[in-house]
């Protein structure tokens, strides 16, 4: 009876240790290293831009004999919260990525899996190199910094052990570590400015006339921004606009915030004030020339250059 019951209980050894050991006699731990963007470009459409960071991790076999280990780090990017209102899902995409072998890190079927063997009553610590993309669209975002945190709910760390090896899988129902790390990045607040000539064409008859033409000024500012467009006479003054011919000949002119030319735009106080989308806005450029019957020019080509200045 004695040999009986010790034979059983050998093969009731061998079956248990056989077998999976999750959590238990191996804890495992991990850390993800923030990811900053740094300055994101948003004058392009749909602009990607990369950030490089790590996730570290450790493992403690507290049994007397070797240990497989697989690791599954778990991410879910729809599942963070923003620190900023002004940015929603819409407006942005991350994608993460193991660096070593390039494959998307995410949650379910695609995590990032690690595999190893940690010795008996021993430590392993080991870092794995993460990329981040960031897709961005350049429209609703405003200026300033972005921070969004991955919380507890949207990323961590679960393990198995086995005594044998296995096949790699991150399916079972595992102990889990729960991990928090930061995304950064800055959206600097920019404009960009082009214009048309503005001409005023062939001045037939000097008898008092008012002659019109307008211009566009096109101007792209990154969205929310508040910025001043003033408009200064490089041959004028303070005063008001000129066009110059040789050194004597001069013609003053006006320019226009609209069609019906009463409001003037200049500097200052004349300074035109709008409000940036993200998307190029055009705004009108109104002048006139005023002649009286007493002004003589001399005929040729009457020239000024116009310094469009954008403020935010």
């Amino acid at each position: 009876m004695i040999s009986f019951y010790s034979l059983r209980f050998f093969r009731l050894l061998i079956f248990i240790f056989s077998l999976p050991v999750y959590g238990g006699n191996i804890i495992c731990k991990a850390e993800i290293s923030d990811f900053d963007f740094g300055n994101i470009v948003t004058v392009q459409p749909l602009s990607k831009q990369s950030a490089f960071g790590y996730v570290k991790f450790s493992c403690t076999n507290r049994d007397t004999i070797p240990l497989y280990v697989g690791l599954c780090l778990n991410s879910t990017p729809s599942s963070k919260d923003l620190t900023i209102d002004s940015l929603s899902d819409k407006d942005y995409s991350i994608i993460f990525r193991d660096r070593t072998t390039g494959l998307p890190w995410s949650e379910g079927s695609s995590p990032i899996h690690i595999s190893r063997i940690v010795n008996p009553r021993t430590d392993m610590t080991e870092k794995i190199p993460v990329s981040a993309e960031m897709s961005i669209d350049p429209i609703t975002l405003s200026g300033g910094p972005v921070s969004l945190r991955f919380t507890l709910q949207s990323s961590s760390l679960s393990w198995y052990a086995s005594s044998v090896p296995f096949s790699n899988s991150c399916t079972e129902s595992l102990p889990a570590d729960q991990i928090s790390f930061n995304v950064r990045a800055n959206i600097p607040k920019r404009c960009d400015v082009t214009a048309d000539s503005l001409d005023f064409g062939k001045i037939i008859d000097m008898s008092g006339l008012k002659i019109f033409s307008q211009s566009t000024i096109n101007i792209k500012c990154t969205n929310e921004i508040i910025y001043s467009v003033s408009l200064r006479s490089l041959n004028g003054s303070s005063t008001g606009f000129m066009m110059n011919y040789g050194t004597n000949n001069k013609i003053p002119y006006t320019l226009f915030k609209d069609s019906a030319r009463n409001e003037r735009w200049a500097e200052g106080l004349n300074a035109k004030i709008d409000r940036g989308t993200g998307k190029w806005q055009q705004h009108q450029v109104y002048g006139q020339v005023n002649l009286s019957p007493s002004d003589e020019p001399s005929s040729g080509d009457y020239t000024d250059t116009v310094i469009v200045s954008i403020s935010y």
